[in-house]
């Protein structure tokens, strides 16, 4: 009986100590939760919410030279290509608007002709002027006027191509603003429009463009990418369903922050949309990422593989490049 007395009371001590122990965790967890969340940066949705994208681009109508009839219409609007020798002139409507922010500032747009190669000469500009969010305007261009500048150049230059070039460009400077993030903007988007007399075609191509962005700091002192935010990933009644629970959560409390996320651990979670490859490619505008987490949550927003250089991951959108270069092995192990 006092064997059986005694077993008793070990379980009812063991109960107790589990129990009062299970209590502390909790309560200390609650404590570094609660500190976390309010001192450090905010959830991983802060990067969704700097991402930005602009849109731009034209629609077109190509207007037939006089007693031209083709289709029974005088003019053209939209379509692939409009045949060279029947067009007097175009009228480009162009538009831009900015997604995932705010933009104030200045546009200029400018039509310019050239071969492609060794010139190129403007045939107009508008602006600057000024703009919110968005803006559209009109470019009315004389091809007639095209191609007496072809030919004037040609005569100097005694050099023929088949096919030129019309590029039209919008040059947009401004002021990007996404909750408490702001950054400057510069950039120059550009859609080619080609004269081929081979074909006798004009081709209409890039006729959109999407150009990505990051608005908030992905600088080192960015902490997302050093630890876990404990605040965004653990709540406190996750604690309370049961004391394995509460003290999981309490070891995750007290390890994860000190254990900084390395690229093996980030190529495992991202593995999917992980590619090998080359180095990448020069492009207009490059981004250097913190973190691999960070260059793979780019990579799902956008709908981009990361493709996993020799010395660099990169994530490549158009004439965006963003860029993590990797850790190699004696820097993770100080």
């Amino acid at each position: 009986m006092s064997r059986s007395k005694n077993g008793n009371n070990g379980f009812s001590k063991l109960g107790a100590a589990l129990l009062v122990g299970f209590l502390g965790v909790a309560v200390f967890s609650l404590i570094v939760i609660g500190v976390d969340s309010s001192n450090h940066s905010p959830s991983p949705s802060a990067l969704e919410d700097s991402l930005y994208t602009l849109t731009a681009g034209y629609t077109h109508t190509a207007y037939l030279k006089p007693n031209i009839v083709y289709d029974n219409k005088t003019k053209l609007t939209g379509g692939s290509y409009a045949f060279l020798s029947l067009v007097k002139a175009l009228s480009i409507g162009y538009q831009a608007e900015i997604h995932g922010a705010s933009l104030n500032g200045t546009y200029v747009l400018k039509a310019s002709i050239g071969d492609g190669e060794t010139w190129e000469k403007t045939v107009m500009i508008k602006g600057p002027e000024r703009f919110e969010d968005s803006f559209n305007n009109t470019l009315n261009i004389n091809v007639t006027r095209l191609e007496n500048i072809i030919s004037m150049v040609l005569k100097e230059t005694k050099t023929y191509s088949p096919s030129y070039q019309l590029i039209i460009t919008a040059r947009i400077q401004g002021t990007l603003r996404s909750g408490n993030h702001s950054r400057p903007l510069l950039l120059e988007v550009k859609h080619p429009i080609t004269l081929d007399y081979s074909s006798n075609k004009l081709v209409f191509s890039a006729t959109s463009r999407k150009i990505s962005g990051m608005i908030g700091s992905l600088g080192p002192q960015n902490n997302r990418d050093k630890g876990y935010v404990l605040g965004s990933r653990i709540t406190p009644y996750l604690l309370l369903v049961s004391s394995a629970g509460g003290m999981g959560a309490a070891y995750y409390a007290l390890i994860a922050r000190r254990k900084p996320v390395g690229d093996a651990e980030a190529e495992e979670e991202y593995k999917d949309i992980i590619v090998s490859g080359g180095e990448p490619p020069e492009t207009p505008r490059r981004v250097e990422v913190a973190g691999l987490r960070e260059l793979a949550r780019i990579g799902v927003m956008l709908e981009k593989p990361v493709v996993k250089g020799p010395k660099t991951y990169y994530v490549l959108d158009g004439e965006t490049l963003y860029t993590y270069t990797r850790i190699r092995s004696e820097e993770k192990k100080q």
